[in-house]
């Protein structure tokens, strides 16, 4: 495994930690919220977390279709 994919998944492993930590914590202390869902603990990581990914996936879709040329586009 190269040292990318080492820290890939020790950050991922970091995240999954840190999330379930959250999780187990909030049982112990009352989180409110305007919304029902906002009262779990791990709401705004999850939705953080899946709101860039959505971001990173319309990205890389736009970077396709758009921006992105063949590769003898100057030479015509």
């Amino acid at each position: 495994m190269t040292f990318k994919g080492r820290r890939t998944w020790l950050f991922t492993s970091l995240l999954a930690v840190i999330s379930i930590a959250i999780g187990f914590l909030s049982f112990f202390q009352e989180i409110g919220g305007e919304f029902h869902w906002s009262a779990f603990g791990v709401f705004s990581a999850a939705f953080g977390f899946i709101g860039c990914v959505v971001i990173v996936l319309i990205a890389k879709g736009l970077g396709r279709l758009w921006l992105q040329r063949n590769e003898d586009y100057y030479d015509e």
